[in-house]
């Protein structure tokens, strides 16, 4: 017989961002598993926050040891979304919350596609981390979680609940019904400053502190008026470039995830970020010239 694992919260994706959920809801009193390729009782971290550490011993297990999950987290990149969810596909409970945390867009058509009979709620992560070794965990920026749903017709009992918990462990958790609109100004801000700090080699900030490279960024906000006209019209080119600039100054001293999936010869996530930009502009007929050069620039890395 196959032995099945339940908790309170499972996360699928043992990369930075689903072990320091992870960490903060067993911290909070959770009951947490860790789900990932390789079986193991337990993964031992060194949670490292501004300068304090905490040992932290997450259980982990496989999808195939998995049954009735009720709550999770899908914290894989992009590009592995596909694969981890046919992994867990057999393993979800009849009303899973289940919430998808990828850069860029395109992930809920992912979920759609492949379980047309589930729900799941879309969020936006700020909140910064990394490995510095295979075992060291930096939790490196406070953030936030922006929740909303996939759906107008999502039960909204099952995730105010949800979001709760999400909150006690690691504030602040806000909900929102136009998600769409946050992950679209998302998925323009990393656009710009993920790729180009790729190309440029630099740290975020240096985006907008070295006047050649600012007007690299500018130009490239510029180009994507008349796609946001044509499909987000809510959100305009000025509220955009603004953000772009918070966010490069907020993560001045920070290499963006990009730079580092580069550096690391790890695939990135161009596909869902530019190459998303790219289709939508297609669809509607629209040249996004200064896109796919990064674009192609990107891919031949």
């Amino acid at each position: 017989m196959t032995n099945t694992t339940r908790s309170d919260f499972h996360v699928l994706g043992p990369g930075a961002v689903g072990c320091l959920w992870a960490s903060h809801l067993m911290l909070s009193g959770y009951s947490v598993n860790l789900i990932a390729k390789h079986t193991q009782a337990t993964r031992q971290l060194t949670l490292i926050t501004k300068g304090e550490s905490s040992k932290i011993s997450l259980a982990q297990t496989t999808a195939e040891h998995c049954s009735g999950i009720q709550n999770l987290l899908v914290c894989v990149k992009a590009y592995q979304l596909e694969a981890a969810l046919k992994s867990i596909e057999t393993c979800l409970a009849p009303n899973a919350v289940i919430l998808l945390m990828q850069n860029g867009m395109g992930n809920k058509e992912v979920f759609n596609n492949l379980l047309p009979k589930k729900q799941c709620l879309l969020a936006s992560n700020s909140h910064g981390a990394y490995f510095k070794t295979a075992n060291e965990l930096v939790y490196a920026g406070k953030g936030q979680l922006i929740v909303g749903p996939s759906t107008p017709s999502y039960p909204i009992k099952a995730s105010v609940q949800f979001c709760h918990h999400l909150n006690v462990a690691l504030p602040e958790v806000i909900w929102n019904n136009r998600i769409d609109l946050v992950l679209w100004k998302k998925v323009v801000v990393n656009a710009i400053i993920n790729p180009l700090s790729v190309l440029y080699q630099c740290k975020n900030g240096e985006l907008i502190s070295n006047p050649v490279y600012f007007k690299h960024v500018e130009n490239l906000v510029n180009e994507l008026k008349p796609l946001l006209e044509s499909v987000q019209p809510e959100l305009t080119i000025d509220d955009l470039l603004k953000e772009v600039i918070k966010i490069a100054e907020k993560t001045a001293s920070n290499f963006s995830s990009m730079y580092q999936d580069v550096q690391r010869q790890r695939p990135t996530e161009i596909e869902s970020i530019t190459g998303f930009l790219l289709s939508e502009s297609k669809k509607q007929g629209i040249a996004l010239p200064g896109h796919k050069e990064i674009y192609l620039k990107m891919a031949a890395l």
